[in-house]
Formats: C-alpha cells, structure tokens, sequence
C-alpha cells in the first residue's frame, strides 16, 4: 500500500464517528505511535496479487473486495481449494452486514493493515454501545481488520464496548504498549470510562497474540477467550499463568483439535495450572474447520455468550 494511501486512510478516518444506529457507535480513531507494525511479509502467492489487492482496497468497498475470486483467499492465506468454499460464506456474510443498520458504512481498516510502509499512526476501530456493561479488546486474525469479525463480535456482545486495534496483518506479536495506546486514545478520545480490566477476545492469530499478552500480563485482563487458536506453548511454556480465566474454541475438523494436537497439549498445559485458582476450558464444533464463525455461527456464538456470562461475573 502506497505511503499516500496510508495518508489518505488515516486522514479520513481521524474524522473519528463514521457510523452510528439507535443503540450503538462506531468510531475509527487514529494516534501518534511508535509500536505500529512493520510492513507484511507476504508469500508469493500474495506478492502477485498485492497490485490487485492495493487497487481494490482503494477503489471499493471491503465487501467487493472479499467477493473478488482469488484476493480474498490470497489476503487469508488460503489455497484454492479452501478459498472457494470460504468464498461463498464471505459473500453471503457481507450481504447480511450490509442489511443491518449502523454498519452498511463500515469503513474498512485492511488498506491500514495491508500498509507496505510502517505507519506513523495507530489505528482502533470502537464499537461504543448506549448503556455498555463491559469492555472487550479484540485482536484480529491474519488478514487485518476484517469487518466480518468485529461484527459477528459485536452483534455476539451488543452491550461491551469493543476496542478492535489494527495491527498489520498479523496481531499475534502485538506489543502490550500498542494495545494500551488504543485503550487510552479510545478513553481520551471518546470520553468513556470502559471496564477495567477488559475481557481479551483473540481470532486465529489474534487468539496465538492473547495468549501471549494474556500471558505477559494477566492481572491487566479479566480473562481470555481464544477463537481458533491454540496456545503457542513454546513461546509461553515457562510463564502460563497461575491463576485467571481461560477459554479456547476450535472447529472440530482442525488440524490441531485432533487427539494429540497442539489443542489437547494446550488443554494439558492450562488446564492444570488454572485448575485450583482460575478456570480453563476448551470447547470444538463438530464438523467445522478453521471459520466456524461463517459457517456455525449459532453454535459459536452460544458457546461464546454462556463464556463471556462466565467473565463477566467474575470480580
């Protein structure tokens, strides 16, 4: 993404308030900071599609870009085989986003994300509900910001406010320093005081980046929920908390939720340490794969609530 895009970008979306319906308000804010992430490394495949990428990202909506026949796969990571089941369920889901009211304008945060210069700006997209009863903080999959998930979030959760900081297109390595500084410019900015500590939601990769930050500070966290990510035990084996909430949610047919996966080495790991003092569980869907979200999103989104009730009675 060129530097005068990422300008561009940046500059409309500090207007701040870019949405609003009856009972909710979306914002995009922006602030100075030093933690932003460096450019993507992107693999081949996205290499090739990087010129059609950055021309979609600036001339259509994020729903038209998903729908284009290849670049929403290669911005997922996705073989073809793979892309075009997800193709479907992207298209139907964006079609759904933009019948409900106070989100058919939802700017797209992913021409930030897929930024081929380090930012001088951070970027957090926040859904301020009327009467909030909790604060969320999502970090988002490999990709970037994608609309779908904060969505589907704050749709699962209408009364938390949710900060949904962008991190290039991978937020499993966000710095503690950058998620502090959306909290802080969403509370300076938007004048609300949020729930502390916040419930942490992370999505794929996002969901590897909670456990790390879960991990680094989890008195700053009321608990974690992981949505198809397991833990990445070799960069946390020495420093699992001894205390706190933990949930994790996988798709069933996932590779790392079969019998002596990195799931089960998760369950083994968390499990006994949160046993006596805090609380873990683990749950999978029958039958889905890694975006259970599109393709099961009843059942996800019981399993989440009846989590997210859990955490947040906890004092």
């Amino acid at each position: 993404m060129s530097y005068r895009l990422a300008l561009l970008y940046l500059a409309f979306t500090s207007l701040s308030a870019w949405s609003t319906a009856g009972d909710f308000r979306l914002h995009s804010i922006t602030w100075p900071s030093e933690h932003t992430s460096t450019p993507p490394e992107l693999d081949q495949n996205q290499q090739r599609f990087l010129p059609l990428i950055e021309a979609a990202l600036h001339h259509s909506t994020e729903s038209s870009v998903m729908s284009m026949s290849g670049i929403g796969a290669s911005m997922l990571g996705l073989d073809s085989d793979r892309a075009t089941k997800l193709q479907h369920q992207l298209v139907n889901y964006y079609q759904h986003m933009a019948q409900d009211p106070g989100y058919a304008d939802m700017p797209s945060a992913l021409a930030y994300s897929w930024s081929t210069t380090r930012p001088t700006k951070g970027l957090a997209t926040v859904y301020l509900p009327t009467k909030p009863v909790g604060t969320i903080v999502f970090l988002h999959g490999f990709g970037g910001s994608f609309q779908f998930a904060i969505h589907f979030l704050t749709r699962c959760f209408p009364d938390h406010v949710l900060i949904a900081p962008a991190w290039g297109i991978s937020s499993t390595h966000i710095p503690s320093r950058y998620i502090d500084e959306a909290i802080h410019a969403s509370q300076k900015q938007l004048g609300v005081p949020f729930d502390t500590p916040p419930i942490l939601i992370g999505l794929s990769a996002g969901g590897s980046g909670g456990f790390l930050e879960y991990c680094r500070r989890p008195t700053r966290w009321k608990g974690l929920i992981s949505i198809a990510s397991p833990a990445p035990l070799e960069q946390i084996r020495h420093q699992p908390p001894h205390a706190g909430q933990i949930y994790v949610l996988a798709g069933g047919e996932e590779y790392w939720a079969q019998p002596g996966g990195a799931l089960e080495q998760t369950d083994r790991v968390f499990g006994s340490k949160l046993r006596r003092i805090g609380s873990y569980q683990s749950k999978t869907i029958a039958g889905a794969d890694h975006f259970f979200l599109l393709s099961h999103p009843k059942q996800s989104r019981q399993i989440l609530q009846s989590w997210m009730r859990a955490l947040s009675h906890r004092k």
